[in-house]
Parts: structure tokens; sequence; C-alpha cells
């Protein structure tokens, strides 16, 4: 792998095929608005801090506008509660993607505070 320009870590990574992911059940009244958060996917705001980390932040309201519009078979009157139930999955995802970088940023305040 190495002339093709690969690095071994990549090389030797994991694929998806690798690693089983356990099964989970999804309750039918739940199944439209996972799937309506799976299909927004690759609609996250970034922001990049000073550090240069890349930090999502939310999904992108247009983008969810445009799939409820524009999604088959979902009553308008549907939308207010799916857009709640998004907005919770969005907070559960964005304390799991954040997470390393909260922890990092504990770690540098309690650095601070032992300092003075």
């Amino acid at each position: 792998m190495q002339m093709m320009g690969l690095l071994d870590e990549i090389a030797d990574a994991p694929t998806e095929e690798d690693v089983k992911e356990p099964d989970y059940e999804v309750w039918p009244e739940n199944l439209t608005a996972l799937n309506l958060f799976l299909s927004l996917e690759n609609q996250w705001d970034i922001v990049v801090s000073p550090d240069g980390e890349l930090i999502r932040t939310c999904i992108k309201t247009p983008a969810i506008e445009f799939k409820l519009k524009y999604q088959n078979g979902v009553p308008k009157k549907a939308h207010v509660s799916l857009v709640q139930q998004l907005e919770w999955m969005e907070r559960a995802a964005l304390a799991v993607m954040n997470k390393a970088r909260v922890e990092r940023m504990q770690r540098r305040a309690e650095e601070l505070e032992q300092k003075r």
C-alpha cells in the first residue's frame, strides 16, 4: 500500500464490513423522523475553531424545510412533530459528535484553574 502512497494506519483501519453494529429496534411512530434525520446527514453547519478543529453546530434549517416540503407522504400537519423529533436527535448527535472537544475544553479549564 505504501507504493500507492497510502499510509499503513489508513490501510489497516477497519472498514464498515469489519465493524458489526448492534441491531436497534425503531418503533413505527419514530421511523419517519429517523429517516428524515438520516437523509440530512450531509447538511450539518460546521464552524472552524481557532485551533483548526471542525465543530458541528446544527442541521441547516433550509435543508430541513426543503426535505419536509418535498418528502412524499409526509402530511403538512406532521411537520411540527417531525421537527421536534429531529431537534431531539440533533441534540443527542451533537453531544456525541462534539464530546471529544468538550472533554478537551474541560481539561484545559481545569488546568488553568489549577495554575491559579
